[in-house]
């Protein structure tokens, strides 16, 4: 169970729409041949266009080039445009759900991260699974966001059934509660220890975070694939201390992981 800080080495890289260089990542050969830099500096254009039709097709075609439209998208939300503003902030969200890419909310990067093979223990046993959500700092106003009671797991079966609950807090952990000051580009982890019990009544899987507070599935689970995700809430805009903190509500990326 730990909290801690990462610090990537950070390169400054200077990118503007027409820069025909910055827009080479994300393509691969296959994509570059059906769109070109062009064609999505045209489409983000399109997205400040007075005709209703034309900024609709330029939403719906951004959406379908899909992760290689997403740094155009960056520099748009700092256009001048407010519509245009708002089109690429919800372009770029529809594009990172339906792509499975983590979540930007409000400047932070929500990426779950978790084994994608469960392997069941043998009877009266127990398997650790890695469960850990990582929060990472995109804007250049440094931020602080709480670690304890904003986590919610989610463990949902083929039909879309939720199989796991909050089962209460262990015992009091002194540990603190704020994450530090995170500048652009640095993340914070928070690992949750996770196991798998094979029990006389079944398989089950519990959960707790580095504060004790824990999860269990409400019934036996059975061998197969499931839909794990991590949803990150907080609504306190000031720590107890007087730390300014990040608010918002978002839900990770989702992880398939299968019981075997």
């Amino acid at each position: 169970m730990q909290v801690h800080i990462s610090i990537p080495c950070i390169t400054c890289i200077f990118m503007s729409l027409a820069c025909a260089a910055a827009v080479q990542n994300g393509f691969d050969s296959q994509q570059e041949s059906k769109v070109t830099p062009k064609d999505i500096n045209k489409l983000i254009s399109d997205l400040s266009s007075n005709d209703f039709k034309t900024r609709e097709s330029a939403s719906k075609r951004l959406v379908e080039i899909g992760e290689p439209a997403l740094k155009f998208l960056e520099n748009a939300e700092r256009a001048a445009d407010p519509e245009a503003q708002a089109r690429a902030r919800m372009l770029m969200a529809n594009i990172r759900k339906s792509t499975n890419l983590a979540p930007v909310e409000k400047g932070l990067e929500f990426k779950l991260v978790a084994d994608a093979e469960w392997v069941c223990p043998e009877a009266g046993t127990k398997t650790p699974i890695k469960i850990h959500l990582i929060i990472t700092n995109t804007k250049e106003a440094a931020v602080q966001v709480p670690l304890a009671q904003v986590l919610s797991v989610s463990l949902k079966d083929e039909r879309g059934i939720e199989r796991i609950s909050p089962f209460g807090q262990e015992r009091s952990v002194a540990k603190s509660r704020i994450s530090p000051v995170l500048q652009k580009g640095q993340s914070v982890t928070i690992e949750l220890e996770g196991e798998l019990s094979q029990e006389k009544t079944g398989l089950f899987v519990y959960c707790r975070d580095v504060f004790s507070f824990y999860w269990q599935t409400k019934a036996e689970l059975k061998k197969g694939p499931y839909k794990l995700s991590l949803r990150y809430t907080n609504n306190k805009p000031a720590s107890q201390t007087g730390e300014l903190l990040w608010i918002g509500k978002v839900e990770s990326n989702f992880q398939t992981v299968t019981l075997k």
